[in-house]
Order: structure tokens, then sequence, then C-alpha cells
């Protein structure tokens, strides 16, 4: 997918060292903050919320733990979004109630973090079709949607797990919603699959009128869920899309590179195990003998005449089996067979090839890379 001529340029030592002190400087004002959340709730004997400032802490060290362990440099835009949006979820969102306070701040944030979750999807399959130990040859569509099915799935587990905290530990993190009308086809008196639309206009609850206050159906937490993953799909699809262009023009979009780490000391040949470094050295030498022998030789010039007379040097009704020992000559036979087949010269040919047995290629191991094909001369 990448060439390495187009990989982005890792950052020198000057400008880590000053992305450095500008990520920390970020991440210690949020950081004092968090402890300051924290300290005021252990005042008010709020445990759960100590919890949550704990997590918090944890979550703003991540980055750069990451970076260490991977090698690897997180640009400062995709960086400073994280340690914003883990505050603005845990801190602001949980603590601060401004999931309820402020509205959409629940919408602004999966949406972002549907942009960021394919962000990370994007970057680890980028990581690994960059890495020299993995031969991936994936397609800017391929990645795209790699990177979008990732975010949802996230998406969905997170879901889950605010449904799994609602049920056992009485939270209610599946925020609940006022439904004013109800649309239902088991209210249809005819028993048609048409829906009936019953507005909403008294609500009792436990013999009281709650009409006043609630004016409406209370449903638990279907709908905040819905409309949850739909946020979370645009911000995946934005990035996706952003992806994608960033793949098709190898590597020169702007807005995605702010976003696609950059590894920082790719592995030398001398980090290469022993066996390794000669098994790569033995099968390279291999492929130049064996191109250099094909050329001196002219092996596909002399196969291509072959097959253009093997017609003519069978009798009708004659078999013809032919050996190969490599991928290109058995192709070139395959292509030839199949196409004087269709022209009627070949009543018959293999359209599977014939590999030796397990027993023959011990007995004789230069037979590993034989392949047959045959094909029978049309009776005239």
């Amino acid at each position: 997918m990448f060439h390495k001529s187009k990989r982005k340029t890792p950052p020198t030592q000057a400008e880590l060292r000053q992305r450095v002190r500008r990520r920390m400087t970020l991440r210690g004002v949020l950081a004092f903050f968090v402890v300051l959340t924290m300290i005021r709730a252990a005042f008010m004997h709020r445990f759960e919320n100590i919890f949550v400032c704990v997590l918090a802490l944890i979550l703003l060290a991540l980055p750069s733990i990451i970076e260490k362990q991977l090698a690897i440099d997180i640009p400062p835009l995709m960086e400073g979004i994280i340690y914003c949006f883990i505050y603005a979820a845990e801190i602001l969102g949980e603590i601060n109630s401004f999931y309820t306070i402020i509205p959409g701040w629940d919408t602004m944030l999966h949406t972002i973090n549907g942009f960021l979750v394919a962000a990370v999807g994007f970057c680890l399959v980028d990581l690994f079709n960059r890495s020299e130990r993995f031969t991936f040859r994936l397609s800017p569509l391929f990645l795209a949607l790699v990177a979008f099915c990732f975010s949802m799935t996230v998406g969905v587990l997170w879901e889950f797990f605010e449904f799994t905290c609602d049920q056992v530990m009485h939270t209610d993190m599946q925020k609940d919603y006022v439904v004013h009308e109800i649309n239902s086809v088991s209210l249809n008196p005819d028993g048609l699959n048409t829906p009936i639309h019953v507005p909403i206009e008294s609500v009792i609850v436990n013999g009281e009128d709650w009409t006043e206050e609630i004016d409406g159906y209370l449903d638990i937490g279907l709908i905040d869920t819905m409309k949850d993953l739909q946020v979370n799909c645009i911000g995946a699809i934005a990035f996706s899309v952003i992806g994608f262009f960033y793949v098709k023009r190898r590597g020169k979009g702007k807005v995605a590179a702010a976003f696609i780490p950059v590894v920082l000391n790719e592995p030398e040949d001398n980090d290469m195990p022993e066996k390794e470094k000669k098994d790569t050295i033995r099968k390279t030498c291999q492929r130049v003998f064996q191109a250099l022998r094909i050329d001196v030789n002219q092996e596909f010039e002399v196969l291509y005449e072959f097959m253009e007379k093997l017609p003519d040097a069978l009798k009708p009704g004659g078999r013809v089996a032919i050996l190969t020992f490599h991928s290109g000559e058995d192709k070139l036979v395959k292509k030839a067979l199949k196409a004087g087949y269709k022209e009627g010269i070949y009543s018959d040919y293999a359209k599977d090839v014939i590999r030796p047995s397990a027993k023959e290629c011990t007995q004789n191991p230069r037979a590993r890379s034989t392949k047959m094909r045959w094909a029978v001369r049309t009776e005239e």
C-alpha cells in the first residue's frame, strides 16, 4: 500500500523535544484539574467520582506509554484531541454533569469518538502495512472499511458496557428519553401490519399522575443507544473517507496526516535473527539466479514456441503431459491449454494442476516445485 519513498519523514530530535514539552503542558494542566476534582470528591465522600478521576489519569497517560512501547510518534493534533476528549467525557461529562446540563454534549462526544476510534483502527493496520515484517498490500477502499468496522465494533462494545453497568451497578449510562407518542402495529384493531399512532396524554406511575413531570413515556436506554451508534457511524465515515484519500494519494493528505503516527525507528537488517537472515539471503539468491537463468536461456520464448507448435505434433486423440517447475511456466501452459480448448483444438485439459505426492517429495526433494498439466487432442 505504501512505498518507502512516500513515507512521512520522522521528526527530528529537536522537533520531538518541542512536541513533548507542548503535550506535557497540555496533559499536565488537564491532570492538575483532575487531581483538584479528585480532592474535592474526597472531601464530599463521592467515592464513585474518585474512581472516575483515577480512570481519567490512567487514560491521560496511555498515549505516552503507547508511543514508547511501539516506538512511534503520535501527531500533536491527534494527541491533543485525545487528551481533551478524555477530560470532556470523564470529568466534565460524568462528574460535572455536562451530559444532562448541556444539550448535545453526549452526541458531540460520541461523534468525536467514532472519528478517533476509526483513526486508531486505521493507524493499527497502517503500522502493520508499513512494517518490513508484514507484506500486506491493502487497497485504499479495504483499509477505509477496516477503519469504519473497527470504529463501529468499539461503539457497539461500549453500548454493551453501558447496558451491563446499568443492569449490574444500577447506573444510568444509557440516558432516558421522553417519548410523546407510540407507533405500534400491535395496537391496530384490524390486526394489519400498519402502525397506529397514539399520542401519550397522561402518565401514571405507581398510582400517581406524572403527566406534568415527564409529559410522556420514559424510554429506558433504547433511543439513546441508537442515537449514539448513529453519530458514532457519522464520525467513523468521516475519518474513513479521509483515510481513503490519504492512501489513494500515497500519504499526501494533510488532514489524515495529522492523525497518522510516524514510526521513529524502522527495524534494521542487523536486528534480524541470524537464521531468518540466512533464509532471506538464500531465497533472494535463488530468485536472482532463476531470473538470470530464464533470461539467458530464453525459457519463456522457447515455451511460447513449443505451445504454439504442440497441436501440430499431436495426432487426433493424442495426449500430452507437461511438467513445469515454477509458477511463471505453469501460468503460460495453463493459458495456452485453456485457449486451445476454447478453440476446439483440445477436447479436454487439466483444469487443476497435478502435484507430486508427499512420498515422492520425500524420495526426490526437487519434485516439490513440479506441476503437471495434461491435454487431449480433438478427434478429427
